[in-house]
């Protein structure tokens, strides 16, 4: 059985591998629709997306007054998609600009995270604070697990107010 702090590095590890792949998939929808700039969005996009991946599904949704696309599949399952938004009918054309900000979650919010993982990753002292945090977490649902099985459960949550616990 892998140890807390083993799970805890491949689970920062997994989420660095994440970062970086949605931001990979941001430089190509970028670089996809570098040639609609100042263009009206449409499914014409959709359809140069789907060139560019074509182990990918991409959905060009346009609903609630705004423009999106979609893409799931390659290593990607549906509950986890990744939804660009576009541009809003206020103001229909591609922009650049516009699509940085309006999907900075996938591009450069994606890249700071992932650099964000790395420093916890090359620094053991942190990894140790996360291993420390995550076993007294551990010890507390032991505990109350083990109140659960003997007491009501107002004495659990009496506790917990007690101790201003959540």
């Amino acid at each position: 059985m892998a140890t807390t702090r083993e799970i805890i590095i491949e689970a920062l590890k997994g989420e660095m591998e994440s970062e970086d792949r949605d931001f990979d998939m941001f430089e190509i929808l970028r670089k996809t629709f570098a040639p609609f700039e100042g263009k009206v969005i449409t499914k014409r996009m959709e359809t140069a997306l789907k060139a560019a991946l074509p182990e990918h599904t991409v959905y060009y949704r346009h609903e609630y007054d705004m423009r999106h696309m979609l893409v799931w599949g390659g290593g990607i399952d549906y509950a986890h998609r990744m939804h660009f938004l576009m541009a809003y009918d206020s103001d229909p054309v591609y922009r650049e600009e516009a699509f940085k900000d309006h999907s900075a979650c996938y591009g450069s919010a994606a890249r700071k995270r992932a650099s964000v993982i790395l420093k916890h990753l090359n620094r053991p002292d942190q990894i140790d604070a996360i291993v420390a945090a995550f076993e007294k977490i551990e010890a507390a649902q032991k505990a109350e697990k083990m109140l659960n099985d003997v007491y009501h459960s107002s004495l659990i949550s009496n506790i917990k107010r007690s101790m201003k616990i959540k």
